[in-house]
């Protein structure tokens, strides 16, 4: 068991109802104390589970978590576990007060994944690991958050806590690794949306809807790196010709604004991926999406996130 000190963070994301109420900038709170965040490996029972946990204290995962965490406040204590679920389960169910549990089966699940991709680059399989474990943590402290602050959430929590990890990763995440863990959670969302049986009555988002949804969050580390990511993680999840003329508008994205419009008139945007939904998405809605989370988030969060423990690279992105 380590301990570590934690704060707290505010929140009124793109699902929330951003604007409605006076900010809390304008409010001049000042942050709240500094709070312990507890942070425990709890050994399974099952043997098969043993070489996850090793690798978990190994690496050490919550100290990387905290690199994200460390700049929040929040009013009161919380508990982060990992621990053997069991009954075939690979999550368990978020409930106020007790301690936010990642199970290792879920772990098990991802690790058994990467190894059965295509994916063949060590850097990217180690990315997709980390990543999506960063990830899985930071969707259980944004749901902490919204109980904690009693935030009213339009939709289903589960999706906003999705969104809020997502666009943490890429604000509050080490500058060396964020991008890299970013990009293979992503990876990891697309892989796993393809070998999934999607159960369309479960009230939580399939793998898929998940990796679209990241994607448009790629937007915090600016447009070229969007359009990078972007072009990198499609062809996991499009046919090579989508992906050829996918890639034929992102580097249009990367021209010189008074360039883009006769390049773009090239393309048959009426026709093939172009007119698909994810095209659209990417190519309009997900700027909207954004720009709601990024208004909501200098309105809510920014403050109370702590700059004196920030890099200056960090500073940067906020």
């Amino acid at each position: 068991m380590r301990r570590s000190p934690c704060g707290s963070i505010f929140l009124a994301f793109a699902t929330l109802f951003a604007g409605t109420l006076p900010s809390l900038a304008q409010r001049s709170r000042p942050l709240p104390p500094r709070v312990e965040i507890e942070y425990v490996y709890e050994k399974p029972s099952d043997r098969w589970l043993m070489p996850i946990y090793d690798r978990l204290t190994d690496k050490d995962v919550f100290a990387q978590l905290d690199k994200y965490l460390s700049p929040l406040r929040l009013p009161r204590k919380i508990s982060l576990r990992t621990k053997q679920c069991g009954e075939g389960r690979i999550k368990q169910n978020y409930k106020s007060g007790a301690d936010l549990v990642l199970c290792y089966e879920y772990m098990a699940r991802v690790e058994n994944l990467i190894r059965e991709s295509k994916i063949t680059s060590p850097i990217l399989r180690e990315a997709m690991g980390t990543g999506t474990v960063a990830h899985a943590l930071l969707r259980l402290v944004a749901l902490d958050i919204f109980d904690q602050l009693q935030l009213p959430v339009w939709g289903r929590a589960e999706d906003a806590a999705d969104r809020l990890a997502s666009f943490l990763m890429l604000r509050l995440g080490p500058p060396d690794k964020a991008e890299e863990w970013y990009g293979g959670a992503g990876v990891y969302f697309a892989v796993s949306g393809k070998a999934e049986r999607v159960n369309f009555t479960e009230l939580t988002s399939p793998d898929f809807q998940r990796f679209f949804n990241h994607l448009c969050f790629a937007k915090s580390a600016g447009d070229d790196k969007y359009f990078e990511l972007a072009s990198a993680w499609t062809p996991v999840v499009m046919k090579p010709e989508e992906t050829v003329e996918l890639r034929k508008f992102f580097d249009i994205g990367k021209l010189p604004s008074e360039q883009q419009g006769p390049a773009l008139k090239s393309l048959n945007l009426d026709q093939g991926v172009f007119a698909s939904f994810f095209f659209k998405r990417i190519a309009g809605y997900c700027s909207k999406e954004y720009g709601e989370v990024e208004r909501a988030f200098r309105q809510e969060l920014l403050p109370y996130i702590d700059r004196s423990v920030l890099t200056a690279a960090q500073r940067s992105k906020l």
